[in-house]
């Protein structure tokens, strides 16, 4: 069990990394288009980013479990990573009155792919 939580732990630590380079060049190329488009957009991945991050340290990376936790730790997670997004979504639209709705959500669910389609592709062409 322990190789699997390895090469889990390698999986999802080479996705976050790739995952940011991928929200960073498109938070400048849009930040060459307009301000506030690229700044809105930057908000909604980070809404998301910074949970799923959380999570995966929280499941992956924290001490070692007993077989018996790791669903417990799990469930645990996903609960900090949804209270945590809701937190970043609020805080995100109260601190930026002139918000742009739309590149906002278009980079939450940029991510929300990015989360579920880049462990496949780092496992498929990186071999982890």
């Amino acid at each position: 069990m322990s190789q699997v939580i390895d090469r889990a732990r390698k999986k999802y630590k080479m996705t976050l990394w790739v995952e940011l380079g991928v929200l960073l060049t498109s938070f400048v190329c849009l930040i060459g288009y307009k301000w506030l488009i690229g700044v809105s957009f930057l908000l909604g991945a980070l809404a998301i980013a910074i949970p799923h991050s959380l999570f995966v340290w929280l499941v992956f990376f924290t001490k070692k479990q007993q077989i018996s936790n790791k669903l417990t730790t799990f469930y645990r997670g996903e609960a900090v990573k949804f209270i945590s997004t809701i937190f970043f979504i609020v805080l995100a639209f109260k601190l930026v009155d002139s918000m742009h709705v739309i590149a906002f959500f278009i980079g939450y669910f940029i991510t929300i792919v990015l989360n579920n389609l880049l462990p496949f592709l780092v496992s498929k062409y990186l071999n982890i």
